[in-house]
């Protein structure tokens, strides 16, 4: 009767590439908080800005932080490619959010999410992009 030993393997859990430390964390929450926009085109971000987090914003600022703000920020803070496809996926929006869409730009806007959205799962965890 052979008896094997169990051997304890210790498992380290390392952050993905979209980690922000707090000191990150911090940086971008003060970069958002004193963004200034035109009188009534969104609210103040300083006052969403609340428990080290984003919280209580209405959807047309979540729009505006998507589309216009979001990568601005992170493009110095992230990696390049999750940096790309940040920008990939803004611009995703604000053709799509456009007052006029070209009927002939949708066929290639299909492509271009497509490549876009193949590059955010080189980076996000596949359970990202199920519903």
């Amino acid at each position: 009767m052979v008896v094997v030993a169990k051997k304890r393997f210790k498992f380290c859990k390392t952050h993905g590439p979209i980690f922000f430390n707090s000191n990150e964390t911090r940086e971008l929450l003060e970069l958002v908080s004193s963004t200034k926009a035109p009188t009534r085109y969104v609210t103040m971000f300083k006052k969403h800005v609340a428990r080290q987090r984003l919280i209580a914003m209405k959807s047309h600022d979540h729009h505006v932080m998507i589309q216009q703000i979001l990568f601005a920020y992170v493009r110095n803070i992230l990696l390049p490619g999750v940096c790309q496809g940040i920008i990939r996926i803004s611009k995703c929006f604000q053709k799509i959010c456009m007052k006029v869409v070209n009927p002939n730009d949708i066929l290639s806007l299909k492509v271009y999410v497509a490549e876009t959205l193949s590059m955010l799962e080189m980076w996000f965890l596949l359970g990202f992009f199920i519903l």
